[in-house]
């Protein structure tokens, strides 16, 4: 599990980096950006509950703040970028298979 949110946190904080100076020209941009940090912040904090030895329950709730998070970003993401492509668009969709992939190891 440790392996995949690392990988999510970086693909999460490597979007970030890019998206960041643009999100404001973008539809729902700064949304977006919100909701991308959300995801990052809630992704760290599952990764050091989980090297911290979290209960079960504990580790569930960084996963549900995670999952919500990563819901509305992509839900937001799909819903501007109307069945086109792009870098960002693909990255995002790259990070909500990482969620899902997630979702079946917690």
């Amino acid at each position: 599990m440790i392996g995949l949110v690392d990988q999510l946190i970086g693909e999460v904080g490597a979007f970030l980096e890019v998206f960041g100076p643009t999100a404001h020209i973008v539809p729902q941009g700064d949304r977006m950006y919100r909701d991308a940090i959300d995801l990052h912040q809630a992704a760290v904090g599952l990764r050091q509950a989980a090297l911290g030895g979290a209960s079960p329950h504990e580790l569930r709730k960084f996963h549900q703040r995670m999952e919500r998070s990563c819901g509305r970003l992509v839900s937001r993401v799909n819903s501007v970028a109307k069945g086109r492509s792009g870098p960002n668009i693909e990255q995002i969709r790259y990070i909500g298979a990482l969620c899902q992939q997630l979702s079946f190891s917690i």
